[in-house]
């Protein structure tokens, strides 16, 4: 990279740093977020850790009769927390810090996958990302959740150009760590299995090395597998017993982020429809053919990426 080009993406970080951290303290944390310095306040990375093993929720008596936790994030909260504080700007600095982190990984995949230029793009877009900026300023996991996700797609497509162990070793370690942060990170690494099996005709030695890291990432989520399965009790309910209407909420959720009303999402998840207005039948619309378009332009790119 040129002098001018790292000054460029220097800038894109500090921009998007900036509006991670302005007035990251000024709201008082909310429920969910209280759930946090909850778990940080009165217990220790052990008992987290003991307490997700154990109950599958690491604020027992706060979320009651929940079993929706998994420990990573919340343990590095507990050492986060001793060294800055329990207020509402040091535990949502963490959420801020792995967002601007994520700027960079946006413009290292879109590096990888398109141009150069392209990345520049990705990760200035990223970087004023209402979406992202408001998840980087929650005391909660999804801001960590992404940069973890950017990480693991980033190195599995050096893996897949390079071959090289180190990047597998890193890839599989990444993983793990995701399927210890939250469960939907499952349907993640199952994404990544089917893509990587569209592989085998081009380099069958190296993609069944990519399989077995997979897999080898899954025999250490076995302990969590039961709890995977039991998701709708205490309010975790999105996941269940697969059915063609849930299965659709999931792919809609992946291709799209769409922010509905509360009364808009009673209504899409009661299924009364009569009751959803013309507004919100435009807005669902746009998200289905978003979806379609996202699900259409990623089998595109794998099919090029084959004849390449």
């Amino acid at each position: 990279m040129t002098k001018t080009e790292i000054l460029l993406l220097l800038f894109i970080i500090l921009l998007g740093t900036f509006l991670r951290v302005y007035n990251i303290g000024e709201e008082s944390f909310w429920l969910d977020e209280t759930a946090t310095a909850v778990a940080v306040k009165n217990y220790g990375a052990y008992e987290i850790l003991k307490n997700a093993i154990i109950l599958g929720n690491v604020t027992p008596g706060y979320w009651e009769g929940a079993i929706t936790d998994l420990p990573f994030y919340f343990v590095l909260m507990s050492f986060w927390a001793k060294l800055f504080g329990i207020s509402e700007a040091p535990l949502r600095l963490f959420s801020a810090l792995f967002g601007s982190l994520s700027i960079f990984m946006v413009f290292l995949v879109a590096k990888e996958l398109v141009s150069r230029n392209a990345a520049f793009l990705s990760s200035f877009i990223f970087s004023i990302s209402m979406v992202n900026i408001e998840y980087s300023q929650e005391a909660r996991l999804y801001s960590f959740l992404v940069f973890i996700v950017l990480s693991s797609v980033y190195f599995l497509i050096k893996s897949l150009k390079t071959g090289k162990q180190f990047y597998l070793s890193i890839f599989t370690v990444i993983n793990i760590i995701g399927l210890y942060t939250h469960f939907i990170y499952v349907f993640f690494i199952f994404s990544q299995g089917l893509y990587v099996l569209t592989m085998l005709k081009i380099d069958p030695r190296y993609v069944k090395r990519i399989l077995v890291s997979l897999v080898a990432a899954g025999l250490f989520y076995l302990p969590w597998l039961p709890r995977l399965l039991d998701q709708t009790d205490g309010g975790g309910s999105y996941i269940g017993k697969p059915t063609l209407i849930s299965a659709s909420k999931v792919w809609l959720n992946f291709n799209t982020w769409v922010f509905p009303s509360t009364e808009l999402s009673s209504n899409i998840y009661s299924m009364d429809f009569l009751q959803i207005s013309v507004f919100d039948w435009i807005l669902i619309a746009s998200a289905v053919i978003l979806a379609i378009f996202m699900t259409i332009f990623f089998i595109i790119g794998v099919l090029n990426y084959r004849s390449a």
